[in-house]
């Protein structure tokens, strides 16, 4: 009892210390718990809409309890705030419609309804996160290409990016010195016509600018797509275009088949011209990471028909250009890329926590240290041991008195009672 009362201090400390590891523990490794049931049903990826005016919704926490989402729309990923306010739905930050907030309503686990125009409720379906990819673009006509899911998307860290090109433009052989940047198609067809004569040769070049992607970054994925709306002279369904990665520089309101950059020496890719319009896709995953790690120059591509012809109505592939006056069939590169892991910048809060719970120990440690040594607590043991010690030597002589125990075990008694203080009676049978 007597090392319990004394010791108070020391256990009410650590009783705090405890406490304190406890709920910065519940902190950083429960982020969500701060939700309410209705916000907790938002956390996940949500998504409207097909292709590049798709726009993508990525619920989730950060530390410290900041509640964030990753909004994409029009290829572009807008970081921002995000709350539920009395039935709606607020964002706030750098986004477009800044501030806004949206009626909402969740239909079953799979559908959220947003009055993103009012009256008029968006539907977004919930990605679920072992969806896997779709490997082809859609092809129907008038149809966007489906979006492509990262199973292994995290939120904050892989990014998606989709973006308008900067150049674009066609070559003609048979006008060779022809300019054709301000056109709003790009074709495409093989050189040899009739009889194998090789003058026709027709082939699209486009270009991107990626810049926005910090170096350093992994590419998981980059398709460049391009609308197919039209053919001319002989269908061309099966015919494979290849891409070339372009090596030099060029610029569209001037290059023309004479001026025309050069190319790598085997192509990137090909796609296939399918069987009805829509989107046709090239991978050119290794050449934009080769764009970003600085192994290749950004001149961007070349698309060309190699396939020998040697025929009349030679196939001609007709795809939109940027300079099309609806943004939903221009070309577009779609990247989804992932940045460096930046260790200072993702645990700092932590560190800061941890360097802060350690100092706090180290005090209450050394204050109770110097509280037992030279404090109150020390002038209490003392006392006690005092106390004790007269109660024993009062026992001590009264049993002397009766004759119990003699002179000379009343004298040894006594000195050990009065040098030690903690005297065991039992083991000297003093009682």
């Amino acid at each position: 009892m007597r090392n319990i009362k004394n010791d108070q201090g020391f256990w009410g400390i650590i009783i705090v210390i405890v406490i304190i590891i406890i709920l910065l523990l519940l902190i950083i490794s429960s982020l969500g718990l701060n939700l309410s049931s209705e916000e907790k049903k938002f956390i996940g990826r949500w998504k409207a809409g097909e292709g590049f005016a798709s726009i993508e919704l990525n619920f989730y926490t950060e530390f410290p309890l900041s509640k964030k989402v990753d909004y994409y729309f029009m290829g572009t990923q807008y970081k921002v705030d995000w709350h539920v306010d009395n039935g709606r739905l607020c964002l706030t930050g750098d986004v477009p419609n800044t501030a806004a907030c949206w009626a909402y309503s969740f239909d079953g686990n799979d559908k959220l309804n947003l009055e993103m125009i009012p009256s008029i409720p968006t539907t977004f379906t919930r990605i679920k996160t072992d969806e896997q990819p779709n490997e082809q673009p859609n092809e129907q006509p008038n149809e966007q290409p489906n979006e492509k899911t990262n199973s292994k998307q995290t939120a904050g860290n892989t990014k998606r990016l989709a973006i308008y090109p900067t150049y674009d433009t066609w070559l003609s052989k048979l006008g060779q010195n022809s300019n054709c940047g301000n056109y709003t198609f790009l074709v495409t067809a093989n050189d040899y016509g009739a009889e194998g004569t090789p003058d026709f040769q027709r082939d699209g070049l486009t270009q991107f600018d990626i810049s926005s992607i910090p170096s350093g970054s992994t590419v998981t994925s980059a398709t460049l797509y391009l609308y197919y709306y039209e053919w001319d002279d002989s269908n061309p369904a099966g015919r494979e275009l290849n891409l070339y990665r372009a090596t030099s520089a060029w610029d569209e309101g001037t290059v023309t088949w004479n001026t025309q950059p050069s190319y790598a020496a085997q192509p990137t890719c090909n796609a296939t011209v399918p069987g009805s319009y829509g989107w046709v896709g090239w991978d050119v995953t290794t050449d934009v990471q080769g764009f970003v790690s600085g192994s290749f120059s950004n001149y961007g591509w070349k698309i060309t028909d190699e396939n020998y012809w040697g025929d009349v109505n030679i196939p001609q592939v007709y795809f939109h250009s940027k300079e099309y006056e609806n943004n939903s069939y221009v070309p577009y590169l779609e990247i989804r890329y992932s940045t460096p892991s930046n260790f200072l910048q993702e645990w700092l809060g932590i560190i800061i926590l941890v360097i802060i719970l350690t100092l706090v120990v180290i005090v209450c440690l050394y204050l109770w240290r110097r509280k037992v040594k030279t404090g109150k607590y020390r002038r209490n043991k003392k006392k006690l041991k005092n106390k004790n010690s007269d109660k024993a030597i009062k026992i001590l002589k009264s049993r002397y008195a009766k004759g119990e125990i003699s002179k000379q075990e009343f004298e040894q008694m006594k000195k050990d009672i009065e040098d030690y203080g903690n005297y065991s009676f039992e083991e000297k049978k003093v009682f």
